[in-house]
């Protein structure tokens, strides 16, 4: 792999959409430079970058407020009786 890549060379190498590329950079998330308008990344770089990063979990479906009413936990829908849920 080349020490410098392309935001389309980068997706590749991380499996993402090159949008998402796009949005890391712009948002400074990412080490990048930009060269006369052009984005580029170094390999090395973004390496230490990965391995310092925290992933978090996938976000998931997107629910719109109206539907986000808060949903009775597990223990309250079988408070008070006597069968077990399992």
């Amino acid at each position: 792999m080349k020490e410098v890549m392309t935001p389309k060379e980068l997706a590749e190498y991380l499996r993402v959409h090159v949008r998402t590329i796009y949005h890391l950079a712009k948002s400074g998330q990412i080490p990048s430079l930009k060269v006369r308008g052009s984005w580029r990344f170094n390999k090395e770089n973004v390496d230490s970058w990965l391995s310092e990063t925290k992933y978090s979990a996938p976000r998931g479906k997107r629910v719109r407020r109206s539907e986000g009413k808060q949903q009775p936990s597990f223990d309250k829908l079988y408070e008070g009786k006597d069968q077990s849920p399992l």
